[in-house]
């Protein structure tokens, strides 16, 4: 039975008032292009948006569409698609550059991927050989500490989000039964293949996503 986890968004408070940076409105939108899932192992179409919540909090929901036709190193036979979907709740730190943002934020990724993986059987005790297509289901979910800054390109307009940090991941893997009176020729675990279970693990992630403000409106007294 697969555990149910519960990642406590981690709620930071700033003691020290550097030098004032400008504030985030109440009513900023952001959209947002996640540009470094595109080369992801698994690769999506992904787009989110951020909003603010309260004094200098934010929540970023980001979701993509996994799919083999967004790599060339996914074969059309794999028939690979999936959902991949983020969670963030970043908190804005004072900073000297008003067109640099400093954030630090706690992310929560779900991830569903199934395809199809090409893997060799001994059928028949080892009667012959023969190369086959197994359906293998993938289910992530991981927690993650993040830090990252957003640049402008374009003045209160144009801008990239950079990020990167460290957490815990935990993968469920499931495959289709085999075929009757075939045995997989299976060499063991590695980095790059790994057999039927659960694994615990850390989580690394870094990327880059393309954002554009639509709306700067500041409230005024």
């Amino acid at each position: 039975m697969k555990k149910i986890f519960l990642f406590i968004a981690i709620l930071i408070n700033c003691l020290l008032h550097l030098h004032s940076q400008k504030e985030l409105s109440n009513n900023k939108i952001m959209l947002k292009w996640n540009l470094s899932s595109l080369v992801d192992y698994t690769p999506s179409l992904q787009f989110g948006v951020q909003y603010h919540i309260i004094d200098k909090f934010h929540l970023q929901n980001e979701v993509g569409f996994i799919s083999h036709y967004f790599s060339p190193f996914w074969e059309s036979e794999s028939d690979l698609i999936g959902l991949r979907i983020k969670n963030t709740i970043k908190y804005y730190l004072p900073t000297f550059s008003k067109r640099v943002p400093l954030y630090v934020g706690f992310d929560f990724l779900y991830k569903y991927i199934k395809y199809n993986q090409l893997r060799q059987y001994s059928m028949y005790q080892n009667s012959y050989f023969q190369m086959m297509y197994i359906e293998r289901t993938k289910t992530v979910f991981a927690g993650t500490l993040l830090f990252g800054f957003e640049p402008f390109i374009i003045e209160d307009k144009l801008f990239l989000d950079i990020y990167a940090g460290v957490g815990y991941r935990h993968l469920f893997i499931d495959d289709s039964a085999p075929p009757a009176n075939a045995v997989e020729a299976f060499f063991g675990d590695n980095l790059f293949r790994r057999g039927e279970g659960v694994y615990r693990m850390p989580n690394i992630s870094l990327g880059i996503r393309l954002g554009l403000v639509i709306n700067r409106n500041i409230n005024k007294e």
